[in-house]
């Protein structure tokens, strides 16, 4: 019966995306390949969906048994919770040329939280040429006011930062802006608390 299910999915999915030029992400998600969330199956993400579109609790149970949950679906974005330390990000854009790009960000959250983005066109292949266009910040651009008298403990923290430098990502849902957070948590006591009082976060707007 899954297996059934599994094929009207995609048949649907296919007639979709040729008869309208208007791409949902419902259907982004339902026909992601597996190898891109090794854990979460095909049944899983329709089943989320279904859940969510019904205003249910969209949480199931994943290969590992551990939960999964769709915390939010819109017509061009999506947030996963992936386990209780990870969760993914997803936000359709247009390109220049009109075509859809598939935006994710995947973050794992230990003691600080880390990000990282990549790109796919609408059937799931890597576009390696926006990567370029969406980078890490630099530590500085976190600290674009610094008081004279913390100048010295900033300067510090930076250095200290650019050893370990963990930043987390979060995709508007609303527009086209990425912000990104800086985490100042494994500063020595010393600097931690001038940093705490002077880092702001990243926003950037993503035009491709």
């Amino acid at each position: 019966m899954n297996r059934i299910r599994i094929i009207v999915f995609f048949i649907y999915c296919f007639f979709c995306f040729s008869l309208s030029a208007k791409i949902r992400m419902r259907d982004v998600f339902a026909t992601m390949p597996d190898s891109l969330l090794t854990l979460v199956t095909t049944n899983n993400r329709l089943d989320c969906i279904d859940f969510i579109e019904n205003s249910m609790q969209a949480k199931v149970k994943n290969k590992a048994g551990d939960f999964v949950e769709m915390k939010k679906l819109t017509d061009n974005y999506l947030l996963f919770e992936t386990s209780g330390v990870s969760c993914v990000e997803m936000k359709l854009f247009s390109s220049s040329d009109s075509t859809a790009v598939i935006c994710v960000v995947e973050t794992v959250k230990g003691p600080a939280s880390d990000s990282y983005i990549h790109f796919y066109d609408q059937s799931w292949q890597p576009v390696l040429t926006y990567n370029s266009k969406v980078v890490r910040p630099t530590v500085e651009s976190f600290f674009p006011n610094i008081p004279d008298e913390k100048r010295k403990d900033i300067d510090d923290a930076i250095n200290e930062l650019r050893d370990m430098t963990l930043m987390e990502a979060r995709l508007s849902a609303s527009d086209n802006t990425l912000t990104w957070t800086l985490s100042v948590s494994e500063l020595s006591k010393e600097i931690k608390k001038a940093a705490q009082e002077c880092v702001q976060p990243v926003v950037v707007s993503i035009d491709l």
